[in-house]
């Protein structure tokens, strides 16, 4: 049962990664999708002058902070911020055209003019961090949630369930053989309630037919605890001593241990002593845990 309840909370876990990745990567996704169409309207922007011209547009819309970077690869010079993943990443650039990292867009722009451009566009830092923030801690909130409802539905349907099958074992093992267990649950905790629920009729029928069967002994049969008091005893020996359940065994038996808790093993004694009328009674004596 652990294992089963250990197993499903890893696969629950499992899934959630698994919808974690997918929502990030849709979340990014429609960033780089937005950054591509917002990049390529300055491409057909800068498009509209004369090839010799666009180099010096594209350096205007970094100036103006439309673009984030212009990377010109025959000076190896920048316009606008600086960026060394341009010089890091420059030989994926160029062999992809078109290459994202975090929130940047790389885009490779060669020309005619032998002028080939590095162009960077960015999404805003602080649009950056609030969106990927705010996903990611919605996420861990669907996370927290779900392994909080996990672990209360666990709770209510194999957790309390076995806590109160404890407690109904405790009383069969107590001796109160009436005991029943009445859960609902799952599949496993029903089965296991069925078959505690057997085996308590099962013993409660054996004890009730051996009682039966000491009570109609022609031999008297008595049973004490380890303070001495009789807890059960059937008609014939009633009658021969004349006790009842709740007296006192060690009057009518002299030689038996004072501390039978302490003189159990291998105890065995047949005796010969006399009731009330003085008829000799043969008793036979044995002591077990």
């Amino acid at each position: 049962m652990k294992r089963k309840i250990v197993l499903s909370f890893a696969l629950v876990n499992l899934f959630l990664l698994v919808i974690f990745h997918m929502v990030y990567m849709t979340t990014l996704d429609v960033y780089r999708s937005q950054l591509r169409y917002n990049l390529f309207a300055l491409i057909r922007l800068a498009e509209r002058f004369p090839v010799e011209d666009r180099p010096g547009e594209f350096i205007d819309m970094a100036g103006s902070r439309l673009l984030e970077t212009v990377y010109l690869l025959d000076t190896e010079e920048f316009y606008g911020r600086i960026d060394l993943t341009v010089k890091e990443e420059l030989a994926a650039i160029t062999a992809k055209k078109e290459y994202f990292k975090g929130r940047k867009l790389y885009r490779y722009y060669p020309s005619k003019e032998g002028r080939d451009l590095v162009i960077v566009m960015a999404v805003p830092e602080s649009i950056w961090k609030t969106g990927i923030l705010k996903t990611t801690l919605l996420l861990l909130l669907f996370v927290v949630a779900t392994n909080i409802t996990f672990f209360l539905i666990t709770r209510l349907f194999l957790i309390k369930p076995m806590e109160y099958i404890s407690i109904i074992t405790d009383r069969i093992r107590r001796g109160d053989y009436n005991a029943r267990v009445e859960i609902e649950g799952s599949r496993e905790v029903m089965t296991l309630a069925d078959n505690i629920n057997n085996m308590a009729e099962t013993i409660k029928n054996d004890i009730a037919l051996l009682n039966l069967v000491i009570e109609n002994m022609k031999l008297g049969f008595l049973v004490y605890n380890d303070e001495g008091e009789i807890t059960l005893i059937n008609h014939e020996a009633k009658d021969v001593l004349n006790v009842s359940e709740g007296d006192l065994v060690t009057p009518h038996f002299p030689f038996l241990p004072e501390n039978p808790a302490e003189s159990r093993q291998g105890f065995f004694a047949g005796a010969k002593i006399f009731n009330r009328s003085g008829a000799p009674i043969f008793a036979d004596v044995a002591l077990s845990s």
